[in-house]
């Protein structure tokens, strides 16, 4: 990876980049704001779906879990509730066979 700050900058102009402990914390509630944001429009595009298959079924719950995985730094509990509820509970309730009983 680039660094993209010249480095006789810094050393010139402390000031010229905020705070890294700042720019961090911010970075962290923005990516956590957007997360919830997408968890959002997961839970409404599965509410507008009627059925799935089992090999829907399957891909949804499989990118779910590596969404959930990828992002969990970034998810509150209350997010990551709403996430597990969408895989967990929603898209089992749209599947149109029969389920067997596993844990993922």
């Amino acid at each position: 990876m680039y660094d993209v700050v010249d480095s006789d900058l810094l050393e010139s102009d402390p000031l010229a980049l905020p705070n890294r402990e700042l720019t961090t914390t911010m970075v962290n509630r923005v990516l956590a704001s957007l997360v919830q944001s997408l968890v959002g429009a997961v839970e409404n595009a599965f509410e507008k779906v009627g059925r799935v298959g089992q090999g829907g079924l399957l891909l949804a719950v499989l990118e779910l879990k590596l969404l959930h995985k990828s992002l969990a730094a970034f998810c509150s509990p209350e997010t990551e509730e709403r996430l597990k509820d969408v895989y967990m509970n929603r898209i089992v309730k749209i599947y149109s066979g029969m389920l067997p009983l596993f844990v993922l």
